[in-house]
């Protein structure tokens, strides 16, 4: 029975010495070296409208007003080349004239909570294709921002709230950004 034990016991410590030897061999060693990389992290803040043609608008994906009046909002619309990779310089086919990008506002530019407590707000664009500067609660049809080109590929924007809320809640308005693609007409 002494015997039994003792082959047992030698079996047992001989396990045990080589889970010990494996779990060494596995370490990292103390005196490694850090080894880094690094990750570009990109957002685009724009939705892409695409045409047929191999061009499109770039629009606002959305513009959150906070509680601050001054605070304004990037509302930046740009011509862009469909084809990756591309640039605006790149694309064969336009309009004759350029292409004309239109704007229009579901609440007449003011948000609302429902049909109630509108809160007035304006988008005012700047560029050498624009044609009119200011959307504001007195443009009640679509209208033209401008007529955008190679030359003239985009528009700074910058929306601004400036009225307030007399409830708590959501206000909100939806904004429809159009364009016709006449360079088959």
């Amino acid at each position: 029975m002494d015997v039994k034990m003792n082959r047992n016991m030698g079996r047992v410590l001989l396990a045990t010495a080589c889970a010990a030897a494996l779990t060494v061999g596995t370490a990292v060693p103390a005196f490694a070296v850090n080894q880094s990389g690094t990750t570009s992290v990109t957002y685009s803040s724009s939705q892409q409208v695409p045409g047929t043609n191999g061009w499109g608008f770039e629009i606002p994906t959305s513009i959150p007003f906070g509680t601050n009046k001054d605070t304004t909002v990037d509302a930046s619309v740009n011509l862009y080349n469909t084809t990756p990779g591309g640039s605006v310089g790149q694309i064969d086919k336009l309009p004759a004239g350029g292409a004309k990008l239109y704007l229009e506002s579901a609440n007449g530019f003011q948000l609302q909570k429902g049909t109630e407590d509108p809160v007035d707000y304006e988008i005012a664009y700047t560029g050498a294709g624009v044609t009119k500067a200011k959307f504001d609660k007195t443009v009640t049809a679509k209208a033209a921002i401008g007529t955008f080109d190679k030359t003239n590929p985009s528009a700074a924007g910058v929306a601004k709230r400036t009225g307030d809320a007399k409830e708590g809640g959501a206000h909100t308005d939806t904004l429809t950004f159009s364009y016709e693609d006449t360079t088959g007409a």
